[in-house]
């Protein structure tokens, strides 16, 4: 295969992102657009959850790769490792707090008591004193699994003690229903790989008795295998571009891996087994069952607004799909959330002004960026994010129009508890639904600090944080780093907040959570000086 067909291929093909956590056996990850709520959403009422905690997220929102690269520590905390008698440690996949999925084939002949996980580990060849050993209690293996052929090659692992979640150590996502190397590697590596199709995957070299009903397949037709046997039993995982992971398989079969080896790789989808998983699981904690819903980008309810009603909302775009919301404070700057940009490259970012219809290509104007300043104090974890504010300063200045203006800043020591405001952004409709195509708006109060602190993740807020809530609207993901809006007596605008986080879109009891903007004018002040802003009185 040339270089000019391979390239049309990858553009025909689904872009996804694989992970291998490589040491004879590896993890991986395959990366897709998140659409939907996930699985978990709809049976939350039929399980424990645990608290205000979300599962698969990892702990570095990294960009797409291909070919191999070792991961950053503890980016995917819900690896571990088995350790068989003394053979050399098999790879598992932590789906809840006392459940590790695995490949049945690698623990043929085994009995729990001869197997040990190891829990926040990061590097195999030598101790981590974060890691942790955990006994097995019990082996449960797919009745239907058949080892000659590897069908149905899924098995479950009991712990013999529930495991207390941490930032090393949480669990990835259970998907929706329907939904380069052979030697020792000590590290986690991740490598993007495409999804084949079934005729690809057979003509590639594998074996029909080898591929079934429930089986999926990754690699790169034509060229050298990069999945190699020593990888079996390591998990293919969707991730979201807000950085959450769905487990949506196993690997059942490597290669060689030697010159001559372009066979793809089979493995054992998670969604025609998921009703097993789960009836297996009963006892098990999941983590909240919101997959897609927590931290990161989050207008449920609300209306379209009157086109160019409010000039100050710009869209930021990574690489021309609506990634993030922002508001303009001056000719030169626009504010928006620190997670918008923390994991994003800069030249992939562009911010688009004067726009109502983000699919209208003639509306307004996309702008480059020349900088990005995070503060310097943010910081992020499994739920939530602290500080999480960012300037973005455009490589040109701005010219005011009717469809363009900036926004006032607050007062500080101004108190807007119990006051009316407004969010608007172009994020989803309904929380399982799309982005808008439209800027659409929502009418919210701003919640009392204390009030907000009583709520189910009322520890994890801070006095730099506001809540604001309705009980049918409320910002969504797509609609992070944009304005929570004050409307004066004098009918000006003031940004008082950024969309920051929450729990789900617009769920009774569970306010959003903004930056609180009245802490933050000095700093915004200091990093704006080169700017112009308009008169505010």
């Amino acid at each position: 295969m040339n270089l000019q067909d391979f390239v049309k291929y990858l553009l025909c093909v689904l872009s996804v992102h694989v992970t291998l956590a490589l040491n004879n056996n590896s993890a991986s990850l395959i990366q897709k657009p998140r659409t939907s709520r996930g699985f978990l959403d709809s049976i939350v009422s039929r399980f424990r959850t645990c608290g205000g905690c979300l599962c698969g997220r990892s702990n570095r929102m990294g960009s797409r790769f291909f070919g191999g690269e070792t991961t950053q520590s503890h980016e995917f905390p819900w690896l571990t490792n088995i350790h068989v008698k003394s053979d050399p440690p098999v790879s598992g996949t932590l789906i809840n707090d006392r459940y590790v999925l695995t490949s049945a084939s690698q623990l043929v002949g085994a009995t729990a008591p001869e197997i040990k996980v190891t829990i926040g580990a990061f590097d195999r060849c030598n101790i981590d004193i974060s890691s942790s050993n955990v006994s097995v209690e019990h082996i449960i293996m797919y009745p239907e699994f058949i080892k000659e052929t590897n069908a149905h090659d899924l098995a479950l692992l009991r712990l013999t003690r529930p495991i207390n979640f941490e930032k090393r150590v949480t669990s990835v996502c259970l998907p929706n229903p329907d939904d380069d190397s052979n030697s020792k590697s000590c590290l986690p590596k991740k490598m993007g790989l495409p999804i084949l199709g079934t005729a690809e995957c057979l003509k590639s070299g594998v074996e029909l008795k080898n591929y079934h009903a429930d089986s999926g397949c990754i690699g790169v037709f034509g060229t050298k295998s990069l999945i190699c046997q020593s990888d079996v039993g390591t998990s293919v995982l969707y991730r979201s571009y807000l950085g959450i992971y769905d487990i949506v398989g196993l690997l059942s079969n490597g290669n060689s891996c030697d010159e001559n080896s372009t066979q793809a790789a089979v493995y054992t989808r998670i969604g025609p087994h998921l009703d097993w998983i789960l009836q297996n699981t009963k006892d098990a904690c999941y983590l909240c069952g919101v997959s897609g819903e927590g931290v990161a980008n989050r207008i449920v309810g609300g209306t379209i607004t009157i086109p160019h009603t409010l000039p100050w909302i710009v869209a930021i775009f990574n690489k021309r799909a609506l990634h993030c919301g922002g508001v303009l404070i001056n000719d030169r700057y626009v504010l928006t959330a620190g997670h918008c940009v923390k994991w994003a490259k800069m030249i992939d970012l562009d911010v688009g002004v004067g726009m109502h219809d983000i699919q209208d290509t003639k509306e307004g104007s996309v702008i480059e960026i020349e900088k990005i300043i995070l503060h310097k104090n943010f910081e992020s974890d499994y739920l939530h994010d602290t500080n999480d504010i960012a300037l973005i300063k455009l490589k040109t200045p701005v010219k005011f129009n009717e469809d363009i203006k900036p926004v006032c800043l607050p007062t500080k020591g101004s108190d807007y508890t119990g006051h009316k405001t407004k969010v608007a952004g172009w994020g989803r409709v309904t929380t399982d639904g799309g982005a808008s195509r439209y800027l659409r708006e929502a009418t919210l109060r701003v919640m009392a600090f204390e009030q907000c602190k009583n709520t189910s993740f009322g520890e994890h807020l801070t006095e730099s944080m506001m809540c604001a809530y309705s009980d049918d609207k409320d910002a969504c993901q797509g609609d992070s780093g944009g304005p929570l809006l004050f409307v004066r007596e004098d009918d000006r605008y003031e940004t008082i907040g950024v969309v920051s986080w929450g729990i789900g879109c617009a769920k009774r009891g569970m306010p959003g959570i903004y930056v609180k903007l009245t802490d933050y004018l000095g700093w915004i002040k200091k990093h704006t000086k080169d700017s112009i802003y308009c008169l505010d009185k």
